[in-house]
């Protein structure tokens, strides 16, 4: 049994989550949310990380964190350690449609 299509609910969450990080204040940015030790910054970037990567630099980025969750996702947020939030904002508005593994996650498994 296939799993429903979540892209466009995902597309449309991305799009709430643009408008809202637009609104937001250079202090508010680099504050804590919920996911501990990550700040706003970190977690937009996490949304979209995985979209702009090839199956190769995926695979690569899985294997220099050792399989392990949480480093994995360090490995795929360095790359966007150094953005100020003008270029968040650019790279959320790029990957407003999953791509990549995040695509994957949203189609389901067929």
């Amino acid at each position: 049994m296939s799993r429903p299509d979540l892209t466009p609910y995902a597309v449309q969450e991305r799009g709430d989550l643009l408008a809202l990080l637009r609104e937001l204040t250079p202090a508010q940015w680099e504050s804590p949310t919920l996911c501990t030790d990550w700040s706003v910054r970190q977690v937009a970037t996490h949304v979209v990380s995985y979209d702009e990567l090839t199956k190769l630099q995926t695979a690569a980025i899985f294997l220099r964190g050792g399989l392990r969750t949480g480093t994995v996702n360090e490995v795929a947020l360095s790359r966007y350690r150094d953005l100020d939030p003008d270029a968040v904002l650019d790279l959320v508005a790029r990957c407003q449609r999953p791509r990549g593994l995040t695509a994957a996650m949203a189609r389901g498994s067929r």
